[in-house]
């Protein structure tokens, strides 16, 4: 399979029965090592953003991602190379844009990952919270956390210490910094992300309610007395019901108000059907009120967003 120009994928490396998003990870990951053409220059280019996020084998908003790369000291070139469209065992992986960002990364230390320099995982993180639509943002720095925190939804008094400990690392290290454009953005989409975050379709729905909730706080990283206020949204919140042990996608615990991301694999056996509706009972008789978000709505943002006003609302949760 070509990549670019001299570069070839033996078409052996990706299986024939692999999912669309193992692939369209896969072609991404060979778009990013074929950079190491530029290896010979006196500017080896930094791979970032959601490209970067690709080599690591950690989630990003798109399965098909731009190749975005910095070259720091070289002279600028606004040059934009166009990648083509693969076809690999039936599945059509995207063209993509090969884009030099034009600005240095959030630091100037790097790490080489097969054979391609990139930033560390949590600048990776912090260029993509400045760089990207503010939702892929959202979802790429909560894949940053979840990996650097090991997060484990069954211990998460320990993974939400080690969460805390990196993100005010993170938060201190921007407000160190001289101001940058898109800093006051950028150091909130680091407020926003959230190890828990499980899916990127998880992650657009966190970032849609701290757009439409009144003074809306990730609970985990709240200032305050440590109780649940009345706009603090939690993920992977637990809750125990019926003699049950639940984790809601997403929760106002204030109002009892549970935001769930259904992405469709929850109720694809016989099994997971009766256990989807047991849990669904048991949160209602427990006193949640259940909001479900379904992936096909995802494509529909201010209808979604108006959705969400309203049913919030009616939860007695504060709205913009």
């Amino acid at each position: 399979m070509r990549i670019r120009r001299g570069v070839y994928l033996p078409a052996a490396a990706i299986s024939a029965g692999a999912p669309r998003w193992e692939t369209a990870r896969k072609i991404t990951q060979a778009r990013a090592v074929s950079l190491s053409v530029f290896k010979s220059s006196d500017f080896p280019p930094v791979l970032t953003a959601e490209a970067a996020l690709a080599l690591h084998d950690l989630t990003s908003w798109l399965e098909t991602t731009d190749i975005e790369y910095l070259r720091p000291g070289a002279p600028w070139r606004g040059n934009v190379k166009k990648l083509p469209a693969i076809v690999c065992n039936g599945t059509t992986v995207a063209a993509v844009a090969e884009r030099r960002v034009p600005s240095s990364s959030i630091t100037e230390t790097t790490k080489e990952v097969a054979g391609i320099l990139t930033p560390p995982l949590w600048a990776i993180g912090v260029d993509s919270a400045r760089l990207l639509h503010p939702m892929a943002g959202v979802v790429a720095m909560s894949s940053v956390l979840s990996r650097l925190t090991d997060f484990d939804m069954y211990r998460q008094r320990q993974s939400r210490d080690r969460e805390k400990k990196l993100r005010t690392k993170i938060l201190a290290y921007i407000d160190s910094l001289p101001p940058f454009q898109m800093s006051r953005q950028t150091r909130k989409i680091v407020e926003i992300a959230d190890s828990g975050m499980d899916t990127p379709g998880e992650g657009y729905v966190l970032w849609l309610l701290h757009c439409i909730v009144r003074d809306a706080e990730n609970g985990y990283f709240a200032t305050g007395s440590g109780t649940a206020g009345a706009t603090h949204i939690f993920t992977q919140f637990e809750i125990r019901a019926n003699g049950s042990r639940y984790f809601a996608d997403m929760a106002i615990p204030a109002h009892r108000v549970i935001i769930e991301f259904d992405g469709g694999e929850k109720v694809s056996t016989r099994h997971g059907q009766y256990e989807f509706l047991k849990r669904q009972d048991d949160l209602r008789m427990a006193g949640w009120s259940m909001i479900r978000i379904n992936i096909f709505q995802l494509k529909d943002p201010l209808g979604l967003a108006d959705n969400l006003r309203v049913q919030l609302r009616d939860c007695g949760v504060p709205v913009v």
